[in-house]
Formats: structure tokens, C-alpha cells, sequence
């Protein structure tokens, strides 16, 4: 991948060329007038074409060696492993039951946890009654 860098040359200043090319939301300083939004800028959600292509490439380097890798940190370095597990972790996990689950059994509550993880193909053909 080949990045083409620009050269932009800059602008001269309002005061270097004796104009004032200062905008209606901007202070005489040339900073944001106080209350001005600057604009609607990116979009949530939206990365730019560096952040775009630098995921893709950890992508593309995951699926090619992604789990012999984890496996060859998890024997090396379990401190690593453990960090990279616990930044996927959620820093909060809420909780909620109903009545359904309190009524359960703990058999009854870990088959339904082992139908429902097979069912997302997280661990395919596991055993609930272990």
C-alpha cells in the first residue's frame, strides 16, 4: 500500500498581505467565537482513509495469522494474553434477570446458556450437561 503525500503551500496571513480574511465566527485572533459548533464535522461512526486502511490491515493479518500468534502469547507471555483479554472486556456489564431465570434451576440455567452460545456458534457441538 503506497501512500502519495501533497504539498500544500500555505496561505498567507490577513495581516502579511493587509487583508482581513478573517470569518464571522471567528475572534480577531482567528479562534472560534464562543457558542460556534466549527461545523458538523465527521460523521459518528465514520473513520478516515488512514484509521480504514490501518484496520484492514490488522485484519487481513488476523486472518492470516491471528490464532497461531494469540496461542504462541498465551504459552510465551500470559501477563500479554491476559491484557489483551481483559481490553476486550466490557469496563461495565449490566445484568438484568426476570422472573423466567430466578425460577430456574442451575442445570436447567446452564443448559439454556449453553443452547443460546451454540446457537450464536461460539462454541459448536459443546455438551450442556458438563
Amino acid at each position: 500500500m503506497q501512500h502519495d503525500l501533497v504539498a500544500i503551500p500555505q496561505a498567507k496571513s490577513a495581516k502579511a498581505n493587509g487583508t482581513s480574511a478573517l470569518s464571522a465566527n471567528r475572534d480577531g485572533h482567528g479562534r472560534f467565537q464562543t457558542g460556534n459548533i466549527g461545523g458538523p464535522g465527521r460523521p459518528k461512526g465514520s473513520r478516515n482513509k488512514l484509521g480504514e486502511d490501518f484496520v484492514a490491515a490488522i485484519y487481513q493479518d488476523w486472518t492470516e495469522h491471528g490464532a497461531a500468534v494469540l496461542a504462541q502469547v498465551r504459552e510465551t507471555s500470559p501477563t500479554a494474553y491476559l491484557r489483551i483479554i481483559a481490553a476486550l472486556c466490557p469496563l461495565r456489564l449490566d445484568i438484568r434477570t426476570d422472573d423466567q431465570l430466578g425460577a430456574m434451576t442451575a442445570a436447567e440455567l446452564r443448559q439454556e446458556i449453553f443452547r443460546d452460545m451454540e446457537e450464536l456458534g461460539l462454541i459448536p457441538g459443546a455438551d450442556p450437561r458438563r
